[in-house]
Order: structure tokens, then C-alpha cells, then sequence
């Protein structure tokens, strides 16, 4: 239809019905670019919002588990300054395996009571020599052979109790380090037979501050995990996970799965190696929202998603009750047109009416 024929077919419209058009679009127009303004703000503030909630979650998930771990690097610095431990690789590393068995029963004590009371956020508790093996190891049930005299107990009693006694850890990455300074070490690296553990580990000086060896400390990866959850709601659709520095996530059993984690959020934040936020496509289609922070003294990225669906379905909302608004408030204005078309409508035609009969010859008009 060209622009003529279309002004022709408005010309044949009747006044109220011209009106009502009018206010029709009066309505619209405004009322649809306010929809607009307003639509993009909504959906801003959504996002700002949830990537700040995002920020302050991951925030107080790092913190809780630095925390935690900090705790337990207290406990083993304690144990490697006490004298006993000091005294019994001092002992050993002299080969004076008298010594060491008179101080070896007390440093076992101390050792075996400090593990029963850290058991469950701890697993075992053990000292090592400078070259790796372990050197005392206490059980987690108590047990009457000497746990620190690795030439007396048998292996099959050592297997049989549980206990790390004659193990050697000399070979992990860690190691080495450890002999000089307290190490957190990553959450792949010590397993044992069915689960993983991460590892505390402080150096033993001797007297000429050399290295005797270091204190480990077993951390259960079940309860770190645990607490990331402990406290927490992230929405309905909320996930909150650990990953490695290598993109795994942190998981307890070793039946479970290490493959590393398909994510556009946690890549960008390992290549990064600082905070990442903003909104992501999960491999599975799925858009999120998530915030992945990569500690800056732990070996560990807190992870924190939920559904991009969930957080803008009150925006939907808002927008289809604001698009019921704008079209009965149009409709209403149309009516109000229509009234007024009629108002000044009909005397016009009237007048009209009038007018064509006297220019008809009629004065009865």
C-alpha cells in the first residue's frame, strides 16, 4: 500500500475514530521508550547486584577456608617448636636410637593426642626425617607398639593399624620446600588407598637450625568441601565449588572424577590469576552468572554460579506486568479519544449536515 492510498484511507476515517488513533499513539510513544529506559536499568542493577552478592560469598568462602587452614598451619608450627619432636629427630638423625626411643614414646603421645583431637577436619599426624620417610605415625585407634621406631614394627602391623610409619613422601613436589618453610601443598599429590588429602607441612630445625625433618598434618578434603557449603545460600539454582589452580575440582574420593573443569569463567580467572566475574555458557548451554577467585597464598579457586534464568525472571516479570500496564493505559486512552471524538463529533456533523442542506437551497436549517 503506498503512502497515498494510506493517507486516503486515514482521510475516510471518522473523527472520534481519528481521535482515539491519536491518543493511541500519544500513549505508546512515550510509554514505550520509558518501558526501554527502564527495562535496560532493571537489567543492569540485576546484574551489578548479583555480581556483587557473587563477590561477597566467594569473598567470605576464602576467608572461612583460609581461616581453616591457617588454624592448622598454627597447630603444626606448635608441634615442630616443641621440644620433644625437636629432641626425637634430633635423635634420629644422630642415630642414637637409645635417645630416640626414650623421647620417641613422649613425642608419640603428643603427637597421637593432637590427632585424636583434630580427627575428622584432620586425619593423620606424622613426623618425617630430612629425607622423607616417615618417621613416627600414630594410628587413628590407639595401639601399644612403638608407632615410632620404624625398625621394630612390622610392615603388616603398620598396614593393619592404618598408620604412615616407614612411608616415604621424599619424592612429592612439595618435599623439599618444606625442609625450609611452612607449605600448604596442592590438593592432588598424596593419596591414600580410596581419597585424596591435602598436606600441612612445617620444617623441624635442630640446633644449628638445620633441617630434621617436618611435622605433616593430613587435611580432610571431606570437611574442607563441607564448609564451603556450611552457612551459605546462593538462590535456587546456587553452586559454590573448589577447583585447583589447574581448573579440577576438589573432591574427596578417589572414585571420583578429576577431569578439568569446562568453564569460560574459571579458565579466564586461572590465566589471570585475579578475581573473575560476569555472565558465562556452561558446556551444557546453560548461561550464568559466577564469580571464580583464585586464592593469592592458598592452591585453591573459589567457585560461585547460579542461573542466569533465576536471576532475570523478576525482570521478566516486571516486564510483562509493565507491558500489561502500557497497553490498558492505551486502551484506556483510546476509549478516552473515542469519547471525545463523539463529544465535538457529532454537533460537527450536524453543522455539517446543516451547511450542505442550505448550500442545497434548503433554509430550514
Amino acid at each position: 500500500m503506498n503512502s497515498n492510498a494510506l493517507t486516503a484511507r486515514l482521510g475516510r476515517l471518522t473523527l472520534p475514530v481519528k481521535l482515539a488513533v491519536a491518543c493511541l499513539f500519544a500513549a505508546l510513544l512515550p510509554v514505550s521508550a520509558a518501558l526501554l529506559v527502564l527495562n535496560e536499568e532493571w537489567e543492569d542493577n540485576a546484574i551489578e547486584d548479583t555480581q556483587q552478592m557473587l563477590a561477597i560469598r566467594a569473598d567470605d568462602r576464602e576467608r572461612l577456608l583460609a581461616s581453616h587452614i591457617g588454624y592448622f598451619q598454627r597447630v603444626a608450627a606448635g608441634l615442630a617448636e616443641a621440644d620433644v619432636i625437636q629432641d626425637y629427630l634430633w635423635a634420629l638423625r644422630r642415630g642414637d636410637r637409645t635417645r630416640a626411643s626414650e623421647v620417641g614414646a613422649t613425642a608419640f603421645s603428643f603427637v597421637q593426642s593432637m590427632q585424636a583431637a583434630e580427627w575428622g577436619d584432620t586425619h593423620h599426624i606424622f613426623l618425617t626425617d630430612s629425607d622423607g620417610n616417615v618417621v613416627l605415625s600414630p594410628p587413628h585407634d590407639e595401639q601399644d607398639l612403638p608407632f615410632y621406631l620404624p625398625h621394630i614394627v612390622g610392615v603388616d602391623q603398620i598396614n593393619r593399624a592404618g598408620s604412615h610409619l616407614g612411608h616415604f613422601i621424599g619424592n612429592r613436589s612439595f618435599f623439599r620446600q618444606a625442609l625450609t618453610e611452612p607449605v600448604v601443598s596442592p590438593f592432588y599429590g598424596f593419596e591414600e588407598r580410596d581419597h585424596y588429602h591435602q598436606l600441612v607441612l612445617n620444617p623441624v630445625f635442630g640446633p644449628a637450625g638445620e633441617p630434621l625433618g617436618t611435622v605433616v598434618i593430613e587435611i580432610a578434603i571431606d570437611a574442607v568441601t563441607a564448609l564451603m557449603q556450611e552457612g551459605i545460600t546462593v538462590g535456587q539454582s546456587g553452586r559454590v565449588f573448589l577447583a585447583t589452580m589447574d581448573g579440577q575440582p576438589v573432591v574427596h574420593s578417589r572414585s571420583e572424577p578429576i577431569e578439568r573443569i569446562d568453564s569460560e569463567g574459571l579458565s579466564a580467572a586461572i590465566a589471570v590469576g585475579t578475581e573473575t566475574r560476569g555472565r558465562f555458557t556452561r558446556p551444557d548451554g546453560t548461561e550464568v552468572f559466577g564469580v571464580y577467585a583464585p586464592s593469592t597464598v592458598y592452591p585453591w579457586v573459589v567457585c560461585i554460579e547460579i542461573d542466569s534464568a533465576e536471576i532475570m525472571a523478576p525482570i521478566w516479570t516486571q516486564r510483562r506486568k509493565a507491558l500489561t500496564i502500557a497497553v490498558l493505559l492505551a486502551m484506556a486512552l483510546g476509549v478516552v479519544g473515542v469519547g471525545i471524538g463523539l463529544h465535538f463529533g457529532l454537533p460537527l456533523r450536524r453543522l455539517a449536515a446543516d451547511a450542505d442542506c442550505i448550500a442545497h437551497g434548503s433554509l430550514e436549517h
